[in-house]
């Protein structure tokens, strides 16, 4: 909670505490660069134990790029790290970021940005949209869609389970194509909660903790999925023999992040069968005392899959019929005019793709436009600046009843409900 409050002092949520605070403990710099102090006092020091936290996240929006420094302040849309990593000139030192803007204030200035900046700094500012209208810039939260800090997004973040190489793994993860109850497994062998007697013993529950079938190592849950001797048989059968190499201190999810690093979904999904199936195995053998042979434990993970793929397959054939229909394209009511538009991401070469086409309510054609527009953005910022396009198209030949149909929920949800305070929403 203390995140929170420390978000609140950035954003100066309320500033007579703000100044007070600042005042007190850091009158000459900004929260993100405060520093313990000599004289400390609780309250500060737990506030102060949140700033790394609370940097991950936070990032400064630009809207006229006059209050940002360029080297001092975190406002690239980047999750590792939002400071810039171009070397800096020393003359260069306090300047702002409306100095890479151009004069007209719609664009950045891509000369100077070449000039200033690396290669990842460079492809990082042109996924930034700056504002048709110059306003203040602000602080936003890098981690939720709409730019508002949520102690359960900064919690994640802290946790390794939102961004970057994790982030990334929770994701592949939480994707698999697996029965809930599987992915739930490895969820909880993962976060290392599986009831193993290691894990007993240490609730204080008098048992053996030696594994029930080698009874030669301590039963944690990397020994029973990987390095037991029957787990071992069973990866190798398999033909998965790597999953076997599993180095001192490593746990159950140091072994599926080295795993899911490759992009085959099929061997993903067959690793988590495995998984749940050894340790069914090994509760069918500790509590009932039935043996189960490497054969008996694919056979039953491959079982339970089909199952849940005919079920699945089954469920979707009656939803099929009605998505075909909805997916139908409908015309606009009498005397309205439908534009449908797109746009495509193409950042190799630094450009998005916008395209819209009009249609009267007979479903005649009546017009259309394509168009490449500069700047690398991710597929929610390419829709919405493709809408802003479809916009500034329409206007100059029809300027009512205009139906504008697109296929991201982001930008209709943001159009119609709250808009938030991120990047996106600046287009």
């Amino acid at each position: 909670m203390f995140s929170k409050q420390a978000w609140r002092l950035i954003n100066k949520a309320n500033p007579l505490v703000t100044e007070i605070m600042k005042a007190m403990y850091y009158p000459s710099k900004e929260f993100l660069n405060a520093e313990l102090g000599m004289n400390p006092s609780y309250m500060w020091r737990s506030l102060l134990a949140s700033q790394e936290a609370v940097s991950q996240g936070c990032r400064r929006k630009i809207g006229d790029g006059r209050d940002t420094f360029i080297w001092h302040i975190p406002w690239l849309p980047c999750e590792v790290n939002g400071f810039m990593t171009s070397p800096m000139h020393p003359e260069l030192e306090n300047s702002t970021v409306n100095g890479l803007i151009s004069e007209d204030h719609n664009s950045w200035d891509l000369d100077i940005v070449h000039d200033l900046c690396n290669e990842r700094d460079n492809k990082l500012i042109q996924q930034i949209p700056l504002p048709a209208i110059s306003r203040m810039d602000s602080w936003y939260w890098l981690l939720d869609n709409k730019g508002k800090f949520t102690v359960r997004s900064c919690y994640r973040k802290i946790r390794g389970e939102s961004g970057g190489l994790e982030g990334g793994f929770w994701k592949k993860m939480w994707s698999l194509q697996l029965p809930g109850k599987i992915v739930n497994f490895l969820w909880r062998a993962c976060q290392n909660v599986l009831p193993t007697m290691a894990e007993l013993v240490k609730k204080q529950v008098d048992v053996n903790m030696l594994c029930g079938w080698c009874m030669l190592h301590v039963e944690e849950a990397v020994h029973t999925l990987f390095t037991c001797s029957f787990a071992r048989t069973l990866w190798t059968e398999e033909g998965l023999h790597e999953m076997t190499n599993v180095d001192a201190g490593m746990t159950v999810k140091d072994v599926l992040k080295r795993e899911f690093i490759d992009g085959n979904r099929e061997k993903w999904v067959k690793i988590g069968l495995l998984c749940w199936g050894l340790w069914t195995r090994r509760n069918m053998w500790i509590w009932e005392k039935k043996p189960m042979s490497v054969f008996g434990v694919r056979s039953m993970a491959m079982s339970l899959l089909q199952e849940w793929q005919q079920s699945q397959e089954n469920a979707g054939k009656g939803n099929k019929g009605m998505q075909q229909r909805n997916r139908k394209w409908c015309k606009p009511p009498e005397g309205w005019v439908k534009i449908n538009l797109d746009a495509a991401c193409q950042n190799q070469i630094g450009e998005i793709g916008v395209a819209c086409v009009a249609r009267d309510d007979r479903g005649e054609f009546l017009r259309a436009r394509s168009n490449r527009v500069h700047g690398s953005m991710q597929a929610r910022e390419a829709e919405a600046r493709s809408l802003k396009e479809a916009l500034l198209w329409t206007h100059t030949w029809r300027k009512q009843k205009c139906i504008f149909e697109l296929d991201s929920k982001l930008v209709v949800d943001a159009i119609h409900g709250d808009r938030g305070n991120s990047i996106f929403m600046l287009l």
